[in-house]
């Protein structure tokens, strides 16, 4: 074979191996590994996907911080509320999962999520949760909103309500009470509805009767002597959420962990359409190939609606590579600037209580919901409207501590880690049937706020080390020595012809340069011969 044929077989070897190095490194083996990867996340009972679904293997951080009101009294008389933040006070949120079973034929799984709380002394010190604070009183301002939205009862209710109030809530001077943190966050706060020595039994056996007619609600349990408890988490307290329904992934890998229905439905009596569609992920299943241009859902049985999320950089954690999603920015946004956020507006409480008015930017009512007056925000009104935080004293918000956001491996979907922040608040408005109330500001109250999340361990980054990145490091080891190869032929093509011209010219600029050499070395033979004769 020519050199002419070498060089133009090494530069074609060289290009179909960088041809084919781009079509299997770039697009057959990526598009295989995430086969691969969705095919282990399918939950396939058995499998150690199952097993780390069916018991969440790290338990969540539940940082509770409260909301201390500085001047009780004086908001009493009409002041502005002035807070301070005290905590965290400290848990562990541990979630497992029970009464799991298969439906094949739909291929979905049918469960419940159950959370357990355990107080982490050691990461609340050096508080505890005996320590006291003043918060506007959820039990009372409860009952008061919610009579108020009834509107057959505003009127009727409300002067009975004022003389009940002495007798259920312990005669309170004002509507902020001061309590442990243990009895305001699980152990809860105590409505009397047997107070048999009260002049007004007849009033009060008729607000507690109403309140009955409600139930079941959320945050309310009734106690076995007819009184009532609230607290803000002690309903979550060993208890589920109800029954879920979620794509398996064996079938259709792109649905895994996706919502079907909850407690058999499709759509939630809380919102209207579209915001009453029981969509999105399983928070313990997020997507397995998350990307930058696509939105994820989450279902969040605290809002009874879907929260969209969205990419908003690259992130690297402990030397792995991932995205950061958090909340889209319209979510929560004002309906004059993001109308379709329209079926977010307040909804009625069991189809009794009149819904307030679309909410300013930033907050979200979820009274038909939670079956229970709260209004929901980001923490110290961060990104809320000026018509919410000017109405309080002594809020910092901080983009750092108050931001919501979920990084996730780029490959596998993999949480690395997360943080979901919320502030819990209530309305205190002036009411001039209810003595207590007939003085204060308007002005939405903040409560608590959680910073509830975690990150992965060493023990987890290095079994995903072990699972995917050492295997893609020999991939992309191989990748780039295929590559290099490719490149090294491509280029050895043409070096081989410019070296065999170089070599050529140089040949025949020899052979001339002794041809010369042997003509003038014959001429002057040929000289000396002439002379020789003469």
């Amino acid at each position: 074979m020519g050199t002419g044929w070498r060089w133009l077989y090494l530069n074609a070897l060289g290009f179909s191996l960088l041809i084919s190095g781009a079509f299997i490194f770039w697009v057959i083996i990526p598009k295989k590994v995430v086969e691969e990867i969705a095919k282990q996340q399918a939950l396939v009972n058995g499998s150690e996907a199952w097993e780390r679904w069916v018991n969440t293997p790290l338990p969540l951080d539940f940082k509770v911080y409260i909301f201390n009101v500085t001047n009780p009294d004086q908001v009493t008389l009409g002041e502005k509320p002035r807070v301070e933040e005290i905590g965290p006070f400290v848990y562990k949120e541990y979630k497992y999962k029970t009464d799991v079973r298969k439906n094949p034929k739909r291929d979905t799984i049918f469960y419940r999520q159950r959370t357990r709380f355990e107080f982490d002394e050691a990461g609340t010190l050096p508080l505890s949760q005996d320590d006291v604070v003043t918060v506007l009183n959820p039990a009372l301002i409860g009952l008061v909103e919610t009579v108020s939205r009834i509107p057959y009862l505003r009127n009727i209710s409300m002067p009975r309500l004022d003389r009940v109030i002495p007798d259920m809530y312990g005669d309170p001077k004002s509507v902020f009470i001061t309590l442990p943190v243990r009895a305001l966050l699980f152990e809860g706060l105590l409505i009397k509805c047997n107070h048999s020595a009260s002049v007004f039994m007849g009033d009060v056996l008729l607000v507690c009767s109403g309140t009955r007619s409600m139930m079941p609600m959320r945050a309310i349990t009734e106690t076995k002597d007819h009184n009532f408890i609230i607290s803000l988490f002690g309903y979550k307290n060993n208890s589920d959420e109800g029954v879920m329904e979620v794509h398996s992934g064996v079938t259709r890998p792109d649905l895994m962990g996706t919502l079907v229905s909850w407690n058999g439905r499709e759509k939630t009596s809380a919102w209207p359409e579209p915001c009453n569609q029981v969509t999105g992920a399983d928070i313990t299943l997020p997507p397995s190939r998350p990307a930058h241009h696509k939105q994820i859902l989450i279902f969040s049985t605290d809002v009874c609606s879907a929260v969209g999320l969205e990419y908003t950089e690259d992130i690297t954690f402990a030397g792995i590579k991932g995205f950061r999603f958090s909340p889209v920015d319209s979510f929560m946004e004002a309906v004059d600037r993001y109308p379709e956020n329209k079926c977010h507006c307040p909804g009625p409480m069991k189809k009794l209580t009149m819904p307030l008015e679309c909410m300013e930017k930033g907050v979200l009512d979820i009274s038909s919901c939670l079956d229970a007056p709260i209004i929901l925000s980001r923490p110290h009104f961060y990104k809320t409207s000026r018509v919410y935080s000017r109405t309080i004293e002594g809020l910092k918000p901080d983009p750092q501590k108050h931001d919501t956001y979920m990084d996730l491996e780029q490959y596998t979907g993999t949480p690395l880690r997360g943080y979901r922040r919320f502030q819990i608040n209530m309305f205190l408005r002036k009411n001039e049937h209810v003595r207590i109330l007939n003085k204060v500001p308007t002005a939405l109250v903040p409560i608590v706020w959680l910073d509830e999340g975690c990150e992965l361990t060493e023990k987890e980054i290095d079994l995903v080390n072990s699972l995917l990145y050492n295997i893609l490091r020999i991939i992309a080891a191989v990748k780039w020595l295929w590559m290099t190869v490719g490149v090294l032929l491509v280029l050895a093509g043409p070096a081989m012809f410019v070296y065999k011209r170089l070599k050529e010219q140089n040949e025949n600029a020899q052979t001339k340069d002794d041809a010369e050499l042997s003509e003038k070395l014959r001429c002057e033979k040929s000289e000396n011969k002439v002379q020789t004769t003469k």
